[in-house]
């Protein structure tokens, strides 16, 4: 993999800093890394696997999605699944590596709320907004939209109308938006290809009136079938099922409970009556993926692989050698500025992102995780102060900012003014911090609001 490092000057900053009177800037050189594109290996982590968290190789994949929080019909979150423990442990370990985490939102049995909300525009927004707060709050790099209900034309026409405004908002974020569609029908209109980062198509649990519910030629007839319909091929993630199922739903198994029964050559696809996808099948889609210029591999679940020679994981990684991590960029532009309560720090980021920053002042983490902006308070205007923002320990910006004397607010001066002591009495505590004349013209009116005093 070539690796082209591009360095940038805090020095480009200074047309907009220099409106900023009073500060003064020390530039110094950013080192931003650019990666070669490659293909995504995107894996999927389920809330109810937390004894396996730690068993997962962030090195053999691209992303990493948590699945999952689920839709109210009010538009709001229900979150009772979420293990947030599980979630900051993925969310540093993945960083840590350079890999995307993602959340979902949905799945089979906890979609039943997304019709109301995608056709109600109040709905649409507040839960657009929710989504937002819970990536910024939880410092992740986007969500998967796992719409699963029945299909039809109102709710083809009414996710598309979803995914457009959760692109609206989360992309100018630098954050990802990604969609997870079933195989065995098409279920996107063109235009979503404008709207998502990738498509993950659940190419499993197909063909229920036969055993093989995820052979290789319907595998490749999905794609074939999201690629015709005007999704880019390089945005389609094939799915890979790390389990095995029984024909018409009965029953299925994990991967590496098939491995300790049926001990599978390369070449097996079958064990006690589940079909599943071995090494060998596996490789043959992952070959396909590669040479045809799909977008990546989509795998369910993690936490059903072995780790050991008999990883489906490995595997895959065989096909997809040296895969490097994500592309991400540092900050294009930090501006500093003073506010009335503290110091407003805003970065400019070019997509693609999918990161947040920690910000430290002086060496002193602000504990906020910034996306565009944010205001860590600093009491002291007269300091001059270093500013630095971190990922993942190491320090990609450090500036020092300074505030001129003369922006030191002027000490608010003490009135002359008494508040008289019966409004003091009647008014309680209301009065400890009313000194200004219109204050107390506004302590009066409240008095006869409540009726303390009546007026003749």
């Amino acid at each position: 993999m070539k690796n082209v490092k591009k360095s940038i000057s805090l020095i480009f900053g200074i047309l907009i800093l220099a409106i900023l009177s009073g500060f003064h800037f020390t530039p110094i050189d950013i080192q931003t890394t650019y990666a070669e594109t490659n293909k995504r290996i995107v894996g999927n982590f389920p809330d109810w696997e937390s004894e396996k968290v730690d068993l997962i190789d962030y090195s053999k994949i691209t992303d990493i999605i948590y699945f999952h929080i689920k839709p109210n019909l009010d538009g709001s979150l229900d979150t009772s699944d979420v293990d947030f423990n599980d979630l900051k442990t993925i969310r540093n370990r993945a960083h840590a590596q350079g890999v995307n985490v993602l959340i979902a939102v949905g799945g089979w049995g906890a979609s039943d709320a997304f019709p109301e909300i995608a056709k109600n525009p109040a709905l649409r927004e507040n839960f657009v907004n929710k989504i937002e707060s819970f990536i910024a709050r939880n410092n992740l790099d986007g969500v998967d939209l796992d719409w699963e209900t029945e299909i039809n034309q109102e709710k083809i026409d009414n996710q598309d109308i979803l995914l457009s405004d959760l692109s609206k908002v989360l992309h100018p974020m630098g954050k990802i938006v990604t969609v997870s569609v079933i195989g065995n029908v098409v279920e996107l209109k063109s235009t979503a290809a404008d709207y998502v980062d990738w498509v993950n198509i659940m190419a499993f649990n197909m063909n229920d009136k036969h055993i093989n519910h995820s052979s290789f030629e319907d595998s490749i007839s999905t794609l074939h079938g999201y690629e015709n319909a005007g999704i880019p091929k390089e945005k389609l993630n094939l799915g890979i099922p790390f389990y095995g199922r029984i024909s018409n739903g009965g029953g299925e198994i994990s991967y590496e409970e098939i491995v300790s029964q049926c001990a599978p050559s390369p070449s097996d696809e079958y064990c006690n009556g589940y079909f599943f996808n071995g090494i060998d099948l596996v490789q043959q889609k992952s070959r396909h993926i590669l040479h045809n210029d799909y977008g990546g591999i989509m795998i369910w679940s993690l936490a059903h692989d072995t780790h050991d020679q008999t990883s489906l994981l490995n595997a895959i990684n065989e096909v997809f050698p040296n895969q490097p991590i994500p592309e991400r960029k540092n900050p294009e532009i930090m501006e500093v500025k003073r506010t009335s309560n503290g110091i407003l720090i805003i970065w400019i980021q070019e997509k693609p992102v999918a990161v947040s920053y920690d910000i430290f002042i002086d060496g002193i983490d602000t504990n906020n995780q910034f996306r565009t902006e944010s205001s860590p308070q600093l009491v002291d205007y007269g300091k001059c102060f270093m500013v630095q923002a971190r990922y993942s320990q190491v320090d990609l910006l450090s500036t020092e900012v300074c505030l001129e004397p003369e922006l030191i607010p002027d000490p608010k001066p003490e009135p002359n003014k008494k508040i008289p002591d019966w409004v003091k009495n009647l008014m309680g505590w209301y009065a400890e911090d009313l000194i200004e004349e219109d204050e107390v013209i506004s302590a009066i009116q409240f008095l006869i609001e409540k009726g303390i005093i009546k007026l003749d």
